[in-house]
């Protein structure tokens, strides 16, 4: 087992327990006020309940955490071969590398995922790609892309090896709006970040998936992701520890 000394933890992981314009404790007050405002909204008040309760949890993980990750990977070239996904009705995928992109969408009527998702510029600018659904151009699910460090740690400081120079890539902070969910749009977005991946010339996917999110973990094993290693993460207050065991 290797122990390294992790960064502190983002929001970015794998998880399919947020809400639509969704918060971390990282959030200013402007946008907790915002983003508290769109869920009383457009979800009502349990929704904004469901949010407060995930917030909450989200604010509990900063203090202290104790949990396994699975490590997944596989090759790109055998993963893009898996069947084609269709898509689902009346759902687009836009791969974003720029804020130039961003505002082409919002111009052809798209959601503005730059103020839908916090973080988006902050990592689109630390060279990190976003692949967004979108159903009738509203804003549904995203996932980001990695080839580079500095892009990976935008939304995921695990310290777990990708090695960016022999044309490894990783994915990370993927989410979806809750009413969107189980209609197949994370697989089929997945799909195309597949494609993307082998277009770039990609060699080998690597992405850390908590133990208990079932979803991502079945998403990633549909085209070929197999678990190498765990990663555990622990956390109290400002210690923290990050482990790997060769499964």
């Amino acid at each position: 087992m290797r122990l390294h000394r992790a960064r502190p933890h983002s929001e970015g992981e794998h998880t399919s327990r947020a809400t639509r314009q969704w918060v971390t404790p990282q959030d200013g007050p402007t946008a907790v006020l915002r983003h508290t405002w769109s869920l009383l909204r457009e979800e009502g008040l349990s929704g904004l309940a469901g949010g407060l309760y995930r917030f909450g949890l989200e604010l509990r993980r900063h203090v202290i955490q104790n949990e396994t990750y699975c490590l997944y990977e596989f090759v790109v070239d055998e993963a893009a071969r898996q069947a084609p996904v269709v898509p689902p009705q009346d759902v687009v995928v836009h791969v974003i590398e720029t804020r130039e992109h961003v505002r082409k969408l919002v111009a052809e009527g798209y959601e503005d995922v730059m103020s839908t998702a916090t973080q988006f510029q902050r990592r689109l600018d630390s060279g990190a790609v976003a692949v967004c659904a979108f159903v009738r151009k509203g804003f549904a699910s995203i996932d980001w892309m990695a080839f580079s460090e500095i892009a990976k740690l935008s939304f995921d400081q695990h310290p777990y090896k990708v090695d960016f120079e022999k044309g490894e890539a990783c994915t990370g902070g993927a989410f979806t709006v809750r009413r969107f969910r189980r209609r197949g749009i994370a697989t089929y977005r997945f799909s195309r970040e597949v494609q993307y991946m082998q277009e770039r010339g990609c060699t080998i996917y690597r992405t850390a998936i908590r133990e208990d999110n079932t979803p991502s973990k079945r998403g990633v094993e549909r085209f070929g992701g197999q678990v190498r290693q765990q990663g555990h993460f622990r956390r109290f207050l400002w210690w923290t520890s990050w482990g790997e065991a060769i499964l």
